[in-house]
């Protein structure tokens, strides 16, 4: 089985996944993050491939965990940018 990369902050544009089993919206890993055929999300659920994804948080119900993860990686970079400038 192949391994996965540990997860840290992303650091590309977030991907969100909606599967049809409780219609809570999940953050996905970035690309090269998952095994062959499935999806795999911040909060460590599996999904299937074949599920709805989008660019932008889209309306509804959103997984808690993978919610949080998100702000703490958007408030990683923000400070990171300010550092920077």
């Amino acid at each position: 089985m192949p391994r996965v990369r540990q997860a840290r902050p992303v650091s590309s544009p977030a991907r969100w996944a909606q599967p049809p089993l409780d219609y809570h919206t999940h953050l996905l890993l970035p690309e090269g993050h998952h095994f062959v055929g499935v999806l795999k999300t911040r909060c460590g659920a599996i999904l299937p491939t074949g599920v709805t994804q989008h660019n932008q948080l889209p309306p509804g119900l959103t997984c808690e965990r993978c919610h949080l993860n998100f702000l703490a990686d958007s408030n990683t970079r923000g400070s990171s940018r300010s550092q920077d400038e």
